[in-house]
């Protein structure tokens, strides 16, 4: 610094000619480590040594790189590059490959699309040095490079469950993008491309299907969700073929690519279309034939089986109709079950038997088919689990999720009394079968799913309220129950179809006081069975009504409806305290803003004409056969009932 002028400090713009002088002659009576010095970025730059433009930059660059200033070496590279394209400068900066590749692998475990798009330029400018020979170094692969911009590009697509439908354009213009660098890698005979590339833009193509289903989920329009989906899928299945018919054995499929198309149609399918089905068992057998030598994993049927379970609803169940989804599932079980060997391994697992039975569960019918009902093939294919295991074809038997799926598929039968029976016997093969492991944080969601199906059934029917009580206590024992499970036991001590020779409201409260946290839903539920209440228990099962009403702190509609009914029901043979009661609570329930539809025809039914007149006045001209609009009536009494 002692030979360096004053007028050469780094305030001073070192274009004009007398500063480049200076510089020059700074360099040349410089050691070479002052010419190579690499400082810190936070060091005091006016001190340091004044060499060029170019070379004052680039000194900082390996640092900002190692430090993670990614953003600040993308800036000196690129500038670097524009500087040494300038002829007019008479110092140029040397590049090497690892200038380039440093960068792009530092940027490679970041995120977002700002990153990939350095990541992309940082390439292009690579080749582009390969392809003029301006690198200093010896050329090397670009392959791994290229690999590590995909990733980036595949990583834009990421949570599609946050994605909106609007924003959905925007991965797919990032799997486009990913696309033509692939395609661009495909052109260079000095890169080999392989399948892991491949899989990358499947992978973009796959979550477009994700981020279109979760918006349908979310309220978007049900045809604009599916055709960005069936595009999507369209292009995934487009590019597999070409892995299919290429020469390289490195880019050809593997089983993440038939996973990856599979699934990709499979989401397609689960937005209702039936021509999805289709495209999953045309590319299945496209597999099959490709992979003749090779084992295909069970996952990869499980995911077809799962395809066929979620379009099982678009189509009324036929035993005879083969285009039933079902049914299709029924075909690819048979002829796997046909191939299966002694020695060798098994195409099949639970979750394939899982899948199928969840079809057959979803299977909707309007007429009792007897023995080829959904829920009596449903059992089949449970048995037919239990003894493959049995005979070593499987290396585990049916699992919760086959119990389960069972369960669901009696629990629709048309004949409710039956399902109840038979989804109660499933329900303890599967207690039996999975244990106290049925509480365990990984399955006591379902587990409780599976019994409230077993419950609402229960509730249906004409059996007796006590064995759902059973039921009850056991997912007590289990520490699996919630509110759903005391309001479908709530609803069986209502059901009238029951005959029971107790008090129900008894009962009823007895069930509720055992729930930790009660809801208004579960109060309803049980000012219902007080109303179901045989009329020689009338006089505790009122008592228990309104001991129930007053504990609500926020009565609804449907609360006040439900107290109306439990008086004219309990209060039949008492007509003048019916009406009273009946008068004040529909008065209660006009000043709360709650009056409904349901309230006004209990009214019709509670009161008398004059009675009905004196308490309506002026709006007992608004009921017109016994009709009433809510619109016509003040707004006060409603206005918390919109809906």
């Amino acid at each position: 610094e002692e030979n360096v002028p004053a007028s050469s400090t780094t305030n001073v713009d070192i274009t004009q000619p007398v500063v480049e002088e200076a510089v020059e002659n700074c360099v040349a009576n410089s050691t070479p480590s002052e010419k190579n010095i690499r400082k810190s970025p936070d060091s005091g730059r006016k001190n340091e040594v004044v060499v060029s433009n170019i070379q004052k930059d680039f000194v900082y660059f390996d640092e900002y790189v190692s430090n993670g200033e990614i953003e600040q070496a993308y800036r000196i590279l690129i500038s670097t590059i524009k500087r040494n394209q300038n002829k007019n400068d008479k110092y140029h900066q040397g590049l090497k490959w690892d200038d380039f590749s440093c960068l792009i692998e530092a940027l490679r475990i970041r995120k977002g699309r700002k990153n990939a798009k350095m990541a992309t330029e940082v390439l292009e400018q690579l080749i582009l040095h390969l392809d003029q020979g301006l690198l200093e170094s010896k050329r090397r692969n670009l392959a791994p490079l290229y690999g590590y911009v995909l990733k980036l590009w595949n990583s834009c697509t990421l949570a599609p469950e946050r994605i909106k439908l609007k924003n959905v354009h925007d991965i797919i213009t990032v799997s486009e993008t990913a696309n033509t660098i692939l395609e661009d890698m495909e052109k260079r005979k000095d890169t080999i491309t392989t399948r892991h590339s491949y899989n990358l833009i499947l992978s973009c193509y796959l979550r477009i299907a994700l981020a279109a289903r979760n918006a349908q989920k979310r309220g978007e329009d049900h045809d604009t969700t599916l055709g960005v989906a069936t595009i999507a899928a369209e292009k995934s299945e487009e590019l597999f073929v070409k892995m299919v018919s290429s020469s390289n054995e490195n880019q050809r499929p593997n089983l993440t690519s038939y996973k990856t198309v599979l699934t990709t149609w499979s989401t397609v399918g689960s937005l209702g279309s039936l021509g999805a089905v289709d495209r999953i068992l045309a590319l299945l057998s496209t597999i099959e034939e490709y992979s003749k030598e090779s084992h295909l994993d069970s996952s990869l049927y499980s995911i077809v089986f799962n395809a066929l379970a979620q379009a099982a609803p678009l189509l009324e169940f036929d035993p005879k109709d083969p285009a039933a989804p079902a049914n299709k599932g029924v075909t690819l079980l048979r002829r796997l079950v046909s191939g299966l060997k002694e020695e060798g391994p098994c195409p099949l697992d639970a979750m394939s038997y899982a899948s199928i039975i969840n079809a057959f569960a979803k299977s909707k019918t309007s007429e009792n088919l007897g023995e080829l009902a959904p829920a009596n093939l449903a059992s089949a294919c449970l048995r037919q689990c239990h003894e493959l295991h049995k005979i070593g074809y499987l290396l585990e038997g049916p699992n919760d999720y086959c119990y389960g799926n069972a369960i669901a598929a009696w629990t629709r039968h048309l004949d409710t009394d039956l399902g109840c029976e038979k989804a109660e016997a499933l329900l303890n093969q599967l207690e039996s079968h999975i244990g106290p492991k049925l509480n365990a944080k990984n399955r006591r969601e379902r587990t409780t799913i599976w019994y409230n199906m077993v419950l609402n059934t229960f509730s249906k029917s004409s059996f007796p309220p006590q064995r759902a009580e059973t039921i009850l206590r056991r997912m007590e024992s289990l520490s699996i129950a919630d509110h759903r499970s005391y309001q479908a036991v709530l609803a069986n001590w209502g059901n009238p179809r029951c005959q029971i020779m107790e008090d129900r409201s008894v009962r009823a409260l007895q069930c509720l006081r055992r729930m930790d946290k009660t809801s208004i839903a579960c109060y309803n539920t049980a000012l219902a069975a007080c109303q179901a209440t045989d009329l020689k228990y009338a006089s505790a099962a009122l008592d228990v009504a309104e001991q129930l009403f007053s504990e609500i702190p926020r009565p609804n509609a449907a609360t006040y409806s439900r107290m109306i009914s439990v008086y004219i029901s309990l209060l039949s043979d008492n007509p003048t305290r019916r009406e009273a009661k009946v008068e004040e609570l529909f008065q209660q329930c006009c000043n709360n803003g709650h009056v409904s539809i349901l309230t006004f025809n209990l009214l019709l039914d509670g009161l008398s004409d004059n009675r009905l007149k004196m308490l309506l006045g002026e709006h007992y001209d608004m009921v017109i056969d016994r009709k009433v609009d809510l619109q016509k009536l003040p707004e006060r009494w409603w206005k918390r009932n919109r809906k």
